[in-house]
């Protein structure tokens, strides 16, 4: 079965990921048949209304795509605490499949009692949650540029100035969060080429 993805409030940076892979997805309010939806993006902070709303669409089976700082009003017992970190080193977990080492460049969150930021993938009710230790909007409006340096057995390494955020590798991260959260529902991941 194919169920379009819901994003709670307009959001360029999660819309223009979405329009880039094609996916059918819905603007989504609190008054929205939220069960409808194969997966719900939320791209900010909710309103008590709203966090009801999804709560009870959580409790239901729903699944969620979110990152820590939209997740606290959800789930309160996710603490977090925010930490400059300049990647995310990929695990063995099927959310890195085909991607590599994420650059960041700038401030994130970590779990408190874990050093380095994770991804947040639990179960809540009979939901699935998955948090980013980033914000999707902060980080992918970065214009910022570095130099990268190569190995070579001359004295100067060369060197080519890129952008200090990797989006290809965050664009396949969140195709991989919505690829697990639709398939824990038994639907499928569809997008047009």
């Amino acid at each position: 079965m194919i169920k379009p993805i819901g994003v709670f409030g307009a959001s360029l940076s999660w819309q223009g990921i979405l329009d880039q892979e094609r996916v059918n997805y819905e603007l989504v309010t609190a008054q929205s048949n939220l069960t409808r939806f194969g997966a719900i993006i939320i791209p900010r902070r909710l309103e008590n209304k709203e966090i009801f709303e999804i709560k009870n669409y959580l409790a239901t089976g729903g699944a969620i795509l979110t990152d820590f700082l939209c997740l606290k009003p959800i789930l309160l017992n996710c603490n977090y605490r925010p930490v400059k970190f300049r990647y995310i080193i990929p695990t063995d977990d099927a959310i890195f499949y085909n991607v590599g080492l994420i650059d960041i460049g700038q401030n994130g969150f970590a779990r408190i009692g874990v050093d380095n930021p994770t991804i947040y993938f639990e179960s809540l009710d009979k939901g699935q949650v998955i948090a980013l230790p980033f914000d999707l909007n902060q980080v992918l409006l970065n214009p910022a540029a570095k130099p990268k340096y190569f190995y070579s057995p001359a004295q100067k390494f060369p060197y080519e100035t890129v952008a200090e955020v990797s989006r290809g590798e965050i664009r396949k991260l969140i195709v991989n969060c919505l690829r697990i959260l639709l398939q824990r529902k038994n639907l499928y991941y569809s997008h047009i080429w």
